[in-house]
């Protein structure tokens, strides 16, 4: 589970970007300080402006992609992923444009 804060530049308007993730991962190789994974999840997010242009405000975000983790304290690993992801409303409006990327993820993974 984790949280998304971005932006986004489109032609009519710059956005502020908000939102959550669900993501799965698979660990297939692991090792004792880092390990390598394949990941697939879905969120949702909220936008200042529409995105993508033409589109709405709320949208959902398939992804997947691989990366690793590398542990840098106790219970507290860093996490760098490349996936593709979409952005679109699922047809929950009549206007449905939709936006498809490759993008690269860092952050911090926090053992609850």
């Amino acid at each position: 589970l984790y949280a998304t804060l971005g932006g986004a530049s489109e032609p009519t308007s710059d956005a502020f970007v908000y939102g959550g993730d669900l993501e799965f991962r698979w660990h297939f190789l692991a090792f004792d300080r880092w390990s390598v994974f394949a990941s697939a999840g879905c969120g949702i997010i909220g936008a200042t402006a529409p995105v993508p242009t033409g589109g709405t405000e709320f949208n959902f975000t398939p992804c997947a992609g691989a990366g690793v983790t590398f542990d840098v304290w106790e219970g507290t690993r860093l996490y760098l992923s490349a996936r593709w992801f979409h952005i679109s409303n699922a047809s929950t409006s009549s206007d449905n444009p939709g936006f498809n990327g490759l993008g690269l993820w860092a952050g911090l993974s926090l053992a609850l």
